[in-house]
């Protein structure tokens, strides 16, 4: 038998059932160790996680196999500040002051369970790279009828490392954050992976991402216990640099809280999902197309602008995306030269993350 901490093991429960949700059938496998802990695995599925627990008392090896959902529930609804774990007869038993309770081991589960892969490449990153991840969860494309931009784009630029995220309609989303490690070939993270890292390591201040010889992506919290391991997406994402690189050119700068109220106000003013920005004198002009009764006269309070421009139509979800992620008070909104020039536009704060919006071909008829 072997005694843990309730609040230890239900957290690193619910880091491991963040995978046992996606694969459902898979067990969670549990195995004491020499010293001290109860390693913890879920397997299934393109994602594999691990975590450890300490061992407050143990006098007997303890390995089981179970379904982590109801393992989790059980844990939950114990209320002592100690559980005790034993296997006998291919079931685990679990105690919490005077209640019991037994779950039947899989058939055919794994007997042990089987450390992380070993990685060829590592480099190190700060907890800016799941920020990233959190933000760019938005532009990802919601439907798998591209499936590479249902993926991050990961890839080394010019001594940093590039979270890219985009959809089919061009709404796009970049972050350049520091590393240190060796050199790596673009990563292409599932959508699922990169919402299971932003969950598990919300926290950790500082990840270590791995390559394995045949390229499964293993990201580990460094003075952590927290493992996970995933397969990457097979294909070619499109070459975003050209648009991410290109200058730009400041129309106007207002409060982001200006802005997202125009976005909110949208909804009450028109059907369509648009709204334009027009640069007039030294006022932005808002505007909706007309579909319901309500008209008016709209400006953005607080702008400045810095070069006249005429009325450009965006999508009213893809604007707010762009805004969300933008943590500054002040949000600059520029056209991007070169060959997206006239299409292109950014909205961005005094740094990182950069966001792009490709305009929406209107005509008004009003």
């Amino acid at each position: 038998m072997v005694k843990i901490k309730r609040s230890n093991l239900r957290t690193s429960l619910a880091y491991v059932e963040i995978n046992a949700k996606a694969t459902r059938s898979a067990p969670l496998v549990g195995q004491t160790t020499d010293n001290g802990f109860l390693d913890l695995w879920q397997t299934g599925g393109y994602m594999r996680v691990w975590d450890r627990v300490e061992v407050e008392e143990g006098d007997e090896p303890l390995v089981f196999a179970v379904p982590c959902s109801n393992l989790k529930q059980i844990v939950d609804s114990f209320s002592s500040k100690q559980i005790s774990l034993k296997a006998v007869e291919r079931k685990l038993h679990l105690s919490s002051g005077k209640s019991r309770v037994r779950i039947p081991f899989y058939t055919a589960a794994e007997d042990s369970v089987v450390p992380p892969p070993e990685v060829e490449k590592t480099m190190t990153v700060g907890g800016d790279f799941v920020s990233a991840l959190t933000e760019g969860a938005a532009f990802l494309a919601k439907t798998d009828e591209k499936p590479t931009l249902s993926c991050y784009s990961i890839h080394q630029r010019n001594g940093s490392l590039r979270i890219v995220a985009s959809n089919d309609a061009f709404n796009l989303y970049s972050r350049d954050i520091p590393y240190s490690g060796d050199d790596f070939d673009p990563i292409l993270l599932p959508r699922e992976c990169g919402q299971t890292i932003s969950k598990a390591f919300n926290k950790s201040k500082e990840l270590s991402i791995g390559l394995t010889s045949n390229d499964l992506v293993v990201v580990t919290e460094i003075d952590g216990t927290r493992v996970l391991a995933t397969a990457q997406f097979t294909g070619m994402y499109p070459d975003a640099g050209e648009l991410i690189d290109s200058e730009v050119s400041a129309l106007f700068s207002a409060p982001k809280s200006s802005l997202l109220d125009m976005c909110k106000l949208s909804s009450h003013m028109t059907d369509s999902g648009l709204l334009s920005f027009e640069g007039v004198g030294d006022e932005i002009r808002v505007r909706f197309p007309k579909t319901q009764s309500i008209d008016g006269d709209l400006y953005l309070e607080g702008s400045k602008v810095l070069r006249e421009f005429p009325r450009i139509y965006f999508n009213v979800g893809f604007v707010s995306n762009c805004l969300n992620v933008v943590d500054d008070d002040e949000i600059s909104f520029s056209a991007v030269k070169g060959r997206y020039a006239g299409g292109a536009f950014t909205f961005t704060g005094s740094g990182q993350p950069r966001t792009y919006c490709y305009k929406v071909s209107y005509t008004d008829t009003v």
